[in-house]
């Protein structure tokens, strides 16, 4: 009689109560909602003996595994699914360095040229020569420099927010 009163009582335990409702239908279940059984670990450590056999039981029979295993295999997955997420952030990381690398091979070939615009300028105007059209193309190197230079940043924030 006193067992039968304990297990009863068990069983109306809010945590088994919210586990096994939580477990029902577990083959219906999306991927997504069977890895939340990870956030159901320390219900099922706090069961007695009894009700995890109870728990093991109902399992057994719906997918030939228990709890726990279940558990692993959900953490296996989520596992697989953080490395497969970390190479595809790595690849999409590598491919914006190249065009930050490649950005950057054509931004200095812009700053010398801007160094030998200003160096003609200068020689121009020890000359006394007509600057108009080098000063024209110093402002337009002057302008794709920055532009260069912005779309490098832009390529960096990206890079860097990637997680």
């Amino acid at each position: 009689q006193t067992e039968k009163k304990q297990a009863a009582e068990d069983a109306a335990q809010p945590q088994f109560q919210e586990l096994t409702s939580f477990l029902a239908n577990w083959n219906d279940k999306s991927d997504q909602e069977k890895r939340q059984i990870v956030n159901y670990r320390d219900f099922y450590k706090g069961l007695t003996q009894s009700l995890k056999t109870q728990v093991d039981d109902q399992l057994w029979a719906a997918t030939g595994q228990t709890f726990s295993q279940l558990v692993s295999e959900q953490e296996e997955a989520m596992r697989s699914e953080q490395v497969a997420h970390q190479e595809q952030v790595d690849a999409q990381k590598a491919e914006l360095q190249a065009q930050i690398d490649a950005l950057n091979q054509e931004l200095q070939t812009y700053i010398q040229y801007g160094t030998s615009l200003s160096e003609e300028l200068n020689a121009a105007t020890v000359a006394g020569q007509d600057t108009s059209e080098i000063e024209a193309q110093i402002t337009a190197n002057n302008a794709y420099v920055q532009e260069l230079s912005s779309q490098i940043s832009s390529l960096e924030y990206q890079r860097d927010s990637l997680q």
